[in-house]
């Protein structure tokens, strides 16, 4: 049983605050500008989106369409991606982790890339550079 059978359509309109005749054009399938708007300007974010190999977020797809003139603003571009599940992914910068040119005293290479061990625990390897000191 649906609502419409049940009241008339004139109180479930006042009760969604909607007007009686955008109920009849949602009825015939006939959508408002604002969801024809939102339709296109959805595809041109994707597009836009996806364009940029998924590296732009919601400020750049601003600039870029409005670059394009097309009217909308940042909040209503957030608001659509975050309904899409678009969101920029952030290159990483690159960072110089090895200094090879520097006058600090570097230890000897006693294992010199040989790894057969004659028994258990006789060679033990690590990487430490995540750790900071003072020297850098």
């Amino acid at each position: 049983m649906h609502l419409s059978e049940q009241y008339s359509v004139r109180t479930l309109c006042r009760v969604l605050d909607c007007s009686i005749s955008a109920y009849y054009s949602w009825k015939k399938g006939h959508s408002g500008k604002r969801e024809c708007h939102k339709r296109k300007l959805t595809a041109l974010i994707r597009t836009t989106y996806f364009g940029s190999k998924k590296t732009y977020g919601s400020p750049r797809i601003y600039q870029a369409l409005k670059a394009e003139s097309v009217r909308c603003s940042r909040s209503y571009i957030i608001k659509i991606m975050q309904q899409q599940g678009l969101a920029g992914i952030q290159k990483r910068k690159y960072a110089v982790t090895t200094q090879s040119d520097h006058d600090l005293p570097v230890a000897d290479n006693i294992l010199n890339r040989n790894f057969k061990l004659e028994k258990i625990n006789q060679k033990w390897a690590t990487d430490i550079s995540y750790i900071q000191t003072n020297g850098g």
